[in-house]
Parts: structure tokens; C-alpha cells; sequence
């Protein structure tokens, strides 16, 4: 996919729900595509990826959708946690 197709939703998402696509937000979907296509593969998770990986991967779409979705709570709960710690 390229970087000018700036409406991006996560395809297993809507492999699992056409309808996703309504009411997009540009920014998020940006983040949480750049997330997994390069801040995933960062060292800071390579105490979680080997666990990850094979959700990330599943088969299902639906499976795919919830493993992206429950991640990206962790990886927002990891840096909360961060960012309080630094105060």
C-alpha cells in the first residue's frame, strides 16, 4: 500500500466488516497502520511478539481484527505507563 493512500483501514478489518470504513479517522488509522507495519518489528517488543505473532497471523479475520485491536491497548497501556513513570 502505498504512503499517498492516506484513508487507510486495516484490510483484515474490513475483510471482516465492509461497513468500517464509514467514519474514518485519517490520523488513527495512519498511526495504527504505520504501528504495525514498522513500530511492531522495534526491540521494545520483543518480549511480547513471540506470543503475538501467531494471533497476528491467524487464519480468521476476525481473529486478525481482535489481535490488532487487543495489541494496540497494550502497546497504548505500555506507553501510559511510561510516560507516568518519567513524571
Amino acid at each position: 500500500m502505498s504512503e499517498s493512500h492516506t484513508n487507510w483501514i486495516d484490510p483484515d478489518l474490513l475483510e471482516y466488516d465492509e461497513n468500517a470504513l464509514v467514519g474514518a479517522d485519517k490520523a488513527k488509522e495512519l498511526e495504527f497502520k504505520k504501528f504495525f507495519e514498522a513500530g511492531w518489528q522495534d526491540p521494545s517488543f520483543d518480549d511480547i511478539r513471540e506470543s503475538w505473532d501467531p494471533l497476528l497471523n491467524d487464519e480468521s479475520a476476525h481473529a486478525r481484527v481482535l489481535a490488532k485491536t487487543a495489541l494496540w491497548g497494550v502497546v497504548q497501556l505500555r506507553a501510559l505507563r511510561e510516560n507516568i513513570s518519567n513524571i
